[in-house]
């Protein structure tokens, strides 16, 4: 495991354009990146979980025809 410091929005916009293979044409996936602070992850870690939410999202939606949103941001007093 390496952890390292990474921009959260940067970090999932690449995972996201490395996923687009397996996002459906019929699901809209929409991305509002909101201020968020560095963050320290083991990137394979992190992707690993974005690609398993993506794609469990994707499955999910009934009839393979959605949206889905992907936001970040922080939350005040946390």
């Amino acid at each position: 495991m390496e952890i390292e410091r990474a921009d959260l929005r940067r970090f999932l916009g690449d995972s996201l354009e490395l996923l687009a293979l397996i996002i459906p044409d019929q699901v809209v996936f929409t991305c509002e990146f909101g201020q968020t602070p560095d963050v320290q992850v083991d990137r394979a870690h992190l992707h690993e979980v974005v690609a398993q939410l993506v794609a469990a999202t994707c499955e999910a939606i009934e009839d393979g025809v959605g949206e889905v949103r992907l936001r970040t941001g922080t939350v005040a007093g946390q």
